[in-house]
């Protein structure tokens, strides 16, 4: 496959229908009806749900951080793949992941967990400046009334599961 024709490529993606927010499964359903072949295309990020990983990314940068356990994982995975001297693709090759499947029933979990995580991986993989103005964008996210946060993105949800009030409490 397309990993196999570039050893440079350490993780590779797909195209996901429904990962960052409801959308209609027809979408889905007509990337299945139209799919033929998988190019590979460089990417910056892949997506967690779905991904396979070279055995040789790990035994260079070492496995997933356990400490994240949800949300940020794949994107502390890549940083440090991107760092070893890998590159991301993704193949068009199309499926569909169930956002929030689980996160629906444990709300407050997953919000704490999607800050935590968010900021753990900005220490871990990014800049002084970057880490202070992203941790402060999560924080006017999660409790600034005023904010305005995109209702059909899962990451938003997370961030602000009840009502502005009680998560700034």
């Amino acid at each position: 496959g397309a990993a196999e024709a570039d050893a440079q490529i350490g993780v590779i993606g797909f195209q996901v229908f429904g990962e960052y927010g409801k959308e209609p499964v027809e979408r889905f359903e007509e990337a299945c009806r139209v799919w033929r072949s998988a190019p590979a295309q460089p990417t910056g990020h892949v997506g967690g749900c779905a991904m396979m990983v070279r055995a040789e990314v790990f035994h260079t940068i070492g496995l997933i951080d356990e400490v994240y356990f949800a949300y940020g994982e794949e994107d502390d995975l890549e940083a440090r793949a991107r760092r070893g001297g890998f590159a991301l693709a993704r193949v068009n090759a199309p499926i569909w992941h169930y956002s929030e499947g689980s996160s629906e029933r444990i709300r407050w979990k997953a919000s704490i967990l999607t800050m935590r995580n968010r900021i753990r991986y900005l220490v871990k993989n990014e800049s002084l400046v970057t880490v202070l103005r992203e941790t402060a964008r999560v924080a006017h996210l999660s409790c600034n009334p005023f904010a305005r946060i995109s209702p059909g993105f899962a990451y938003h949800r997370r961030l602000r599961p009840s009502n502005v009030l009680v998560n700034a409490g």
